[in-house]
């Protein structure tokens, strides 16, 4: 439990640096400069993340980027949102860090739920 509760303290620097490592060279972990394979990738991760710590890193996620984008259309993963808005994937790869740290930033993720809190595993 006590590395939950680091990890928690910690996770602005956590979440920065794996979006600044992945989109700083996306080619490297997933083979090529796509957003959608990089959005993908880092799916997997915060699951992991999720299975392994009990830490949603995504409550609220796909409905804060929508409300802060304002798609032409509301049934878009947040990914697909992202990248309609920039018009490309170098684009979509440049923005994807800024608008999470301004998501962990905002009142709508104060702090990360724990496992018991975000209903069955």
């Amino acid at each position: 439990m006590e590395n939950l509760k680091t990890l928690d303290e910690h996770k602005d620097k956590l979440i920065q640096f794996v979006t600044e490592t992945l989109c700083k060279r996306p080619g490297m972990w997933v083979g090529s400069n796509d957003f959608r394979k990089l959005a993908h990738f880092y799916d997997g991760y915060t699951a992991a993340v999720q299975t392994h710590l009990g830490l949603d890193l995504y409550r609220g996620w796909n409905f804060w980027v929508a409300d802060q984008l304002k798609p032409k259309f509301m049934n878009h993963a947040w990914w697909s949102v992202i990248l309609e808005h920039c018009g490309s994937d170098e684009l979509a790869i440049e923005l994807f860090p800024k608008l999470l740290k301004q998501y962990f930033d905002s009142k709508e993720f104060s702090e990360f739920p724990k496992k018991s809190e975000t209903g069955p595993s």
